[in-house]
């Protein structure tokens, strides 16, 4: 989807931030015609909840068909019918999670707990085998950082 393209004259802004940015560009780059001085800008993109409903109706009718699996992001955007940039983007957005952090999610649980039962006395290796917890725990699974479990994804929406 095309971003919408944003123009400005710079003589259509506040008389002080129009002689600011008059006097930047000339000591930038010289003598110009500041009467075509345009400020040029791109609409941000906001995910719509039809992205959404598409991408996750893609991998309910995969899962549906194939069963679940554990796929890497490629993958993912193959099966979601998005780029691979898109798959990067809702990443960073919460939008899907992977695998680790799915794993890193449930470790911060436990070690929550651990704390909290530390704090109330306990003997801190019974504390630490009562959580669960290894000392590799959140280090060992850095190779599922960018693995994707599709049902999981599924029912975060």
């Amino acid at each position: 989807m095309r971003r919408k393209k944003i123009t400005v004259s710079v003589n259509e802004l506040p008389e002080e931030i129009k002689t600011g940015v008059i006097e930047y560009i000339e000591k930038k780059n010289g003598n110009m015609d500041n009467s075509t001085l345009m400020i040029v800008g791109l609409e941000q993109h906001i995910y719509t909840p039809k992205c959404h409903i598409d991408f996750i109706k893609r991998l309910k009718k995969y899962v549906h068909i194939n069963g679940n699996r554990i796929v890497c992001k490629k993958e993912l955007a193959a099966i979601g019918g998005i780029s691979r940039p898109t798959i990067d983007k809702m990443i960073d957005n919460g939008i899907i999670l992977s695998e680790y952090s799915f794993k890193l999610r449930d470790y911060l649980e436990r070690r929550k707990r651990y704390e909290e039962l530390v704090n109330n006395g306990f003997d801190t290796s019974d504390a630490y085998e009562s959580c669960g917890l290894s000392f590799s725990y959140p280090y060992a699974e850095f190779e599922l950082k960018n693995t994707f479990d599709l049902q999981k994804i599924i029912d975060l929406f």
